[in-house]
């Protein structure tokens, strides 16, 4: 061997050569790698999205600055086509793509023509979007009361049963919108499905906002300041009930005395329970003791009509003319004469004073049922005269004189009573020269 030789193990060579390789290769594949993976990542895309919603900002905004409220322009849409990665534009959706127009531009009533703004998630631009304006129609803000009307879908009641007319929370609502707008609202309709009806009640209805025709009118820019309205219905029964009248003292029955009314019903309507329970209706109580004559006739005014809560007179002018009562009473009167001097004459006498009457007995009149006048006798009388509210000398007129029964009867004095007192100071105190 020489010295300039070098001897190489071939079996260590062997085995560097694949690492070289291998590194080499792999080198060359994350180039390659990253070349696709770039290329693929910036590959652009296009896509087209129609009827995206165009909103109206600054609406409250417009109203309170200016006084204008959008007429027309709303519900406009876009089509709008939008560029970015072929990855991005594959995941992008219509909810993600946002439009509008600013009504902060409109400073006069009438037309004006505003730009569509729009805003896409980032990395994305917009190559073409039709419309690219959109004109509104903006008119003075106006308040206006609109009347309520009731509109019924349904109803049944029993054919006895009347209903009044509705009674509302409120006769008009606010209506607040464009005022061209506004001109075409007529009414503040409530609709109601009332079912059977049998009772009183009240019903919460909602409203919807009608133009002449009964159409709804729609807008997002019309308001109406209340949306619920509350209905009352009063739910009436009617019925003809008798008339009657009453005595005070209970003597007179069906056999003393006959009473003709006339008109002798009347027409009521009321609470249904009511109505049905309901068999005659008072008209007036007469005092029996004031009826001197055989026939007694009195004109009586509807006013008079003692009618219980929640009842009325169906028809009041039918009854304005009043009604007519006749009293004949069928038995006739007795007359007793009592003496003042008797034992069942009480005469209460001022101190110091004697009393003398202008008469020495009291015709009174009695009537009520046959049995007790046939019955009457002096001794059953009982005759009180007070005379205490005096204490001076003279004559005093008109003094009242209080009859009644020892013990109860079926008759009664008839009309009232008085006599004429003399008081004169008594003999002792006379001689005394005492003087009140």
């Amino acid at each position: 061997m020489n010295g300039n030789e070098t001897i190489i193990d071939s079996g260590s060579v062997a085995k560097k050569k694949p690492s070289l390789l291998y590194l080499i290769l792999a080198v060359l594949c994350a180039v390659f790698l990253w070349f696709y993976v770039a290329g693929v990542d910036t590959d652009m895309a296009e896509k087209k999205f129609t009827y995206i919603p165009i909103a109206l900002e600054n609406s409250d905004k417009l109203l309170s600055d200016k006084g204008f409220s959008v007429l027309s322009g709303h519900g406009a849409t876009a089509d709008i086509t939008v560029s970015g990665r072929k990855a991005d534009i594959s995941k992008l959706k219509a909810s993600d793509i946002v439009c509008w127009v600013d009504l902060d531009g409109v400073s006069a009533a009438g037309d004006t023509k505003l730009t569509v703004k729009y805003e896409l998630p980032d990395g994305m631009s917009v190559v073409s979007c039709y419309p690219q304006t959109v004109t509104v129609y903006a008119d003075e803000s106006a308040t206006v009361p609109v009347p309520v009307k009731i509109n019924v879908i349904s109803m049944t009641k029993p054919g006895d049963i009347e209903i009044s007319a509705p009674v509302l929370s409120q006769t008009t609502v606010n209506v607040t919108g464009p005022a061209k707008l506004l001109e075409t609202v007529k009414n503040a309709t409530v609709s109601l499905d009332l079912g059977n009806v049998t009772d009183s009640f009240d019903i919460l209805g909602t409203v919807m906002l009608t133009d002449s025709d009964g159409n709804k009118v729609e807008s997002p820019y019309v308001k109406c300041a209340v949306n619920q309205i509350t209905v009352s219905y009063k739910v009436y029964k009617t019925k003809s009930v008798p008339l009657k009248v009453d005595f005070l003292s209970g003597y007179l029955g069906e056999d003393d005395v006959n009473v003709k009314i006339t008109p002798a019903t009347v027409k009521l309507k009321g609470d249904p329970d009511v109505i049905d329970g309901l068999e005659f209706v008072d008209l007036k109580t007469f005092d029996e003791s004031f009826l001197s004559a055989p026939v007694s006739n009195t004109a009586l005014s509807y006013d008079s009509l003692v009618l219980p809560e929640g009842v009325q007179l169906n028809d009041p002018d039918v009854y304005k003319s009043g009604f007519d009562v006749e009293l004949r009473l069928l038995n006739s009167s007795a007359e007793i004469t009592v003496p003042l001097s008797g034992e069942n004459v009480t005469v209460i006498a001022p101190a110091g004073l004697d009393y003398s009457f202008d008469r020495e007995a009291l015709n009174l009149s009695f009537r009520g049922r046959a049995d007790a006048l046939s019955a009457l006798n002096p001794a059953d009388i009982k005759i009180r005269i007070d005379l205490s509210s005096f204490d001076t000398e003279g004559i005093k007129s008109a003094v009242p004189v209080k009859v009644e029964f020892q013990s109860s009867s079926e008759a009664y004095v008839l009309g009232e009573y008085y006599v004429t007192a003399n008081l004169t100071l008594q003999g002792n105190l006379k001689k005394l020269g005492i003087m009140y």
